[in-house]
């Protein structure tokens, strides 16, 4: 049994045979986009509710992370924190924190020109969660039976520090620094006949961007924002561990890895446009575009020399995201609201790097070059597409308390490969074994979230 998929699969895996050459840095394309993933709707439930689009209506701690103009829409100071239940998609709970806020409100309320208010904000916010559990069964060609089940876990965030200001009721503007903390767990266990096999890997990573944004209102009813987020810089450390096998591809028993592995990813920047539209005293509502271009993403080694491999498959692989937001807020009665939302992400990956089938070339595929040390490790990928948001909440605020309500539902279309085998012969060069079929596949999560808060 000696099988090997897409190339685009071999990239785009969370496991690899080591470090040594800078064409291992093929697999790195898959962990920097990993890494550069983020659910667009994360965080208080006031955000969730309605799809994370408030990037033009601002005046919410989660909307700090979209467009820090959004502290010049405060005229108090809140401490809020939301707590979320994620069930991932075989239904496991994971609890965390999706917000936790501070925003400290300063300058004179009554004035009507020039600056009137500024706010500074210390805000967590999660950015991804990674949680899920796929177990597959069936038969191979050969008519062997396999079992195979595929684990990751954790997710990322943010730490966001603000500074908003508000200048004559009529311009928002802010900037902030943020520091952004990742964490990302996987393994694969495989049972193929009397065979079986497991792969563990994990990455914990930092890394910081910049962030200003500007909101304006032309008109009582229309709110318009924009903001940039610079790439984010990642200093990542790695571990893995897999078992090996001998010349003739049969286990052996012993398990080999790595520990401690060091690198830096560069994650696209983000532009953000927004429109808010104030309906009288009851209801709001906002359209909110995200641009990011995956293709841009870069991997250096700790010595700062760019992986160019990866930087070929990157480029060639990748391409630009599209997020589109809608929400909307309508009051029922006095201090009590509804919500609604939607928003849409469009895929990362190029349409073909789903169906490149890897040819029989020793040294390269399409200018790119397939490692001798891909020799039997056994692992499951999953190539991500687009993914849509489903969102609905409900809120009190008082004059003082307030506590928000969400529900989101992510559903998100992806090329599952159950494992595969990649096996390159030293003596001929040829690759022994061709393309598994991917489960083509919706992967559902939910998430459940209660924001409590105080403004004062």
């Amino acid at each position: 049994m000696k099988k090997i998929t897409l190339i685009c699969g071999l990239i785009a895996s969370s496991i690899t045979a080591g470090f040594a050459q800078d064409d291992d840095a093929l697999t790195f394309a898959g962990r920097a986009l990993k890494m550069s993933s983020e659910e667009p709707v994360l965080g208080t439930a006031r955000y969730a509710g309605m799809a994370g689009a408030m990037g033009a209506l601002g005046g919410d701690a989660s909307a700090i992370k979209d467009n820090p103009a959004a502290l010049g829409i405060y005229r108090k100071w809140d401490i809020g924190i939301t707590p979320n239940l994620n069930l991932d998609n075989d239904g496991n709970a994971d609890f965390n924190i999706n917000n936790f806020n501070v925003v400290m409100n300063f300058g004179k309320k009554n004035r009507k020109k020039g600056y009137i208010t500024s706010s500074f904000a210390i805000s967590y916010n999660r950015l991804a969660n990674y949680n899920r559990d796929t177990y597959t069964t069936g038969y191979l060609e050969d008519g062997t039976y396999y079992e195979n089940e595929f684990i990751e876990d954790d997710g990322s965030g943010v730490w966001n520090f603000a500074y908003g200001m508000n200048i004559s009721n009529t311009v928002y503007a802010g900037i902030g620094i943020n520091a952004t903390t990742l964490s990302y767990k996987q393994s694969t266990e495989a049972h193929i006949g009397r065979d079986w096999e497991d792969n563990d890997f994990d990455v914990e990573a930092n890394g910081w961007n910049l962030s200003v944004g500007v909101i304006a209102r032309p008109a009582k009813f229309l709110r318009v924002g924009a903001s940039f987020t610079s790439p984010t810089w990642y200093s990542v450390n790695e571990n893995a561990i897999y078992p090996e096998r001998d010349e003739d591809n049969n286990l052996t028993g012993e398990y080999s890895g790595y520990e401690g592995a060091e690198y830096d990813i560069q994650v696209p920047l983000k532009v953000e446009g927004s429109l808010g539209f104030i309906m009288g005293k009851r209801a709001v509502a906002d359209i909110d575009y995200i641009y990011s271009n995956a293709s841009s993403l870069r991997i250096k080694d700790y010595r700062g020399h760019q992986f160019r491999d990866a930087k070929y498959f990157i480029d060639n692989n990748y391409k630009a995201t599209h997020t589109i937001k809608v929400g909307a807020e309508i009051q029922i009665v006095d201090g009590f609201a509804g919500r609604l939302g939607f928003a849409h992400q469009t895929s990362p990956t190029q349409d073909d790097c789903h169906n490149r089938n890897v040819n029989r070339d020793p040294l390269y595929n399409n200018g790119l070059y397939v490692p001798y040390q891909y020799e039997s490790v056994l692992y499951s990928y999953a190539i991500p597409k687009a993914a849509n948001y489903f969102t609905i909440g409900a809120g009190y605020h008082g004059k003082h308390f307030y506590a928000d309500l969400a529900y989101v539902n992510k559903q998100q279309k992806e090329d599952f490969y159950e494992w595969q085998e990649p096996y390159l012969k030293e003596e001929t060069g040829d690759i022994d074994g061709w393309k598994i079929d991917p489960i083509k596949q919706t992967i559902k999560t939910h998430n459940i979230m209660l924001t409590i808060g105080a403004k004062f």
